[in-house]
């Protein structure tokens, strides 16, 4: 079996997708930004100084298939490969966070090995502040809750996952003029 390929998440937002040590071909699957079609980056390595070890990895930019993937990071959208390495690096502009990054890595004459990473953010934000508008018709039928983190508007969670419980104070008397 190939040695398991890491997929980790970074302090500055980037996730690395790096081969196991024994790897010499990887397929890795995100979803871009703004998408919902999942993209397949496949990187081999090649033997470039002509001795019969494959020594450099190389892939092509799912984005521009007759280019290769760039080796840095030239827009804060576009992922990159480290030729000496492997490793896949998605900024993170360049991939949705609401969905995996799998990394299948792969040794001739051996199983494949896969690695997955979730990207969910299951850390429910903290609320700041609840303030209850009654301008809406008098009836004061709207509450907007303010959060100490802005939530994914292009992945909202449904309304279903929110609960707002309330109680009033003992002597509390609300008056319309």
């Amino acid at each position: 079996m190939a040695v398991k390929p890491p997929v980790t998440g970074q302090k500055d937002g980037d996730i690395v997708a790096t081969p196991g040590d024994d790897n010499t071909q990887t397929q890795t699957t995100y979803t871009p930004e703004g998408s919902n079609k999942p993209v397949t980056i496949t990187a081999t390595k090649v033997d470039t100084n002509n001795d019969g070890v494959p020594d450099t990895w190389t892939a092509k930019n799912p984005n521009e298939p007759t280019q290769d993937l760039p080796t840095t990071n030239t827009d804060g959208k576009t992922p990159y490969i480290d030729p000496q390495t492997g490793s896949i690096t998605f900024p993170p502009a360049s991939v949705d966070n609401a969905k995996p990054v799998t990394m299948v890595g792969e040794k001739e004459g051996s199983i494949p090995s896969v690695y997955t990473i979730d990207l969910t953010d299951k850390t429910a934000p903290i609320i700041e502040n609840i303030k209850v508008d009654v301008a809406v018709n008098g009836a004061g039928d709207k509450i907007v809750l303010t959060y100490d983190e802005p939530l994914d508007a292009n992945n909202p969670p449904p309304a279903t996952s929110f609960t707002v419980t309330g109680r009033w104070q003992k002597g509390y008397t609300n008056r319309r003029g």
